[in-house]
Parts: C-alpha cells; sequence; structure tokens
C-alpha cells in the first residue's frame, strides 16, 4: 500500500509558525484518488477514419500516494468547484530521462497550471496560465486573459531544485494581481488581472511528472 497524503503529515511535524502560515488551508488530494478533480483528454486521431471507435488513455493517475501524469493524450486535470480569490499551493517533481543529460536546462519536460478555466473540454481554454515547464517554472502567460505580467528568470534559476527533486510552487490570486512563488521566492507577477471565477487546471503536455500536498485556501 502506497502512501497517503503527506499534507496531513506535514502539519504534524511543522514548527508552529509555519502551521501559523498553513492556517485556512484545505487538501485537493487525499493520495488515494481523484474526487477533487476532472478530466478531459484528447486522443491524436491520425490515422483513423471518420466513424471509428477511439480508445482515449487517461493521463492522470494516483501512484504511491501522489498525482502522476504519465503523458499520453493531451489534456486537462481540473477543479470540480470554481475559485476566484485564493491561495494554491502544491509540490511537483518531473521523472529524470534516462541517459546522461549534462545540462539541465535542456530538460523538455513541459506542464502548467491554468487559471480562471470556464472551457474545461478545450486542450488551451482562455486562462491565464502559470508555466509548470522546468525551464520556465511560475512565470506567467496570459492565453486570452488581459493581465500586465512580470517574470523574473533570475529569481527562478537561484530558486529552483535540480532536475528530479521536488519544488514547491504557490500561486496566490487577490483582485487584479496574481503571485508566483517557486521556493518561497517571488518568480512571476500579473496585475490588471481582469477574468471570472473559474476551474484551476494541471495540464499534461506529454511529460510524465508527479504531484504531491495539492491544497487550496480561499481568500476574502
Amino acid at each position: 500500500m502506497g502512501p497517503r497524503s503527506l499534507y496531513p503529515l506535514l502539519l504534524a511535524f511543522l514548527p508552529q509558525e509555519a502551521k501559523d502560515d498553513e492556517e485556512g488551508f484545505r487538501s485537493l488530494f487525499d493520495g488515494k484518488d481523484l474526487r477533487e478533480w476532472q478530466i478531459h483528454a484528447v486522443e491524436k486521431r491520425e490515422g483513423v477514419s471518420p466513424g471509428e471507435p477511439i480508445t482515449v488513455t487517461i493521463p492522470f493517475g494516483v501512484e504511491e500516494g501522489e498525482l502522476v501524469c504519465r503523458g499520453g493524450p493531451k489534456g486537462l486535470l481540473y477543479t470540480t468547484e470554481k475559485h476566484r480569490d485564493f491561495t494554491f499551493r502544491f509540490e511537483w517533481r518531473y521523472e529524470k530521462p534516462l541517459g546522461v543529460l549534462k545540462d539541465e536546462t535542456r530538460f523538455e519536460g513541459d506542464s502548467g497550471v491554468l487559471l480562471f478555466v470556464n472551457e474545461p473540454d478545450k486542450v488551451w481554454p482562455k486562462s491565464l496560465a502559470v508555466e509548470g515547464s522546468f525551464r520556465e517554472a511560475g512565470a506567467i502567460r496570459s492565453m486570452g486573459i488581459k493581465a500586465t505580467v512580470k517574470d523574473d528568470a533570475a529569481a527562478r534559476k537561484k530558486a529552483r531544485r535540480p532536475l528530479a527533486e521536488w519544488n514547491a510552487t504557490e500561486i496566490e490570486v487577490k483582485g487584479d494581481k496574481v503571485a508566483v512563488k517557486l521556493n518561497g521566492a517571488v518568480v512571476g507577477l500579473a496585475s490588471g488581472v481582469k477574468a471570472e471565477a473559474g476551474h484551476i487546471a494541471f495540464q499534461n503536455e506529454g511529460h510524465p511528472i508527479h504531484w504531491r500536498n495539492i491544497r487550496i485556501r480561499e481568500e476574502k
């Protein structure tokens, strides 16, 4: 039997100051199932005749208490509920590819978190995207939502941990502002954001990636 979500155990061993920082958060993943989430996956159709049935592979699942994407058809794993002002925290890591990789910045692993999603049946819905690629983790990209963004590549390079190690991301949304932290360092900012409440979605772009300790706090 694999371990359950590490979040409750994490709270038990944190010093009081850190526990206070986690006050008000609730877990969105218990390490056992995806009851807080829904899946949209699109299978490639090259070489398939019209009307021919297609078996869609579900790219997201639970392995040893972690949320895992194994690649396969591109798609989204999105929250059942919609959110507008919140702080969203999670940890992530990529699997190191086989063979020798001398320069980790050349690793092409890619994913991301989409905010304010109201078209979850699309692979690229209108949203504000927080990069999940290893090279640009935490950078903010507008996908049809008006916003002024600022990226701090130097802070990201300093904060990012080596490939295959766990990294922690925090996304804080308040009013028309979004701030993204990578391992405690601010690496992305957005202002003038004009968006309504929407789902939060993890992207599958075909690269194996793991997530854990996924939690959210609604902000007033």
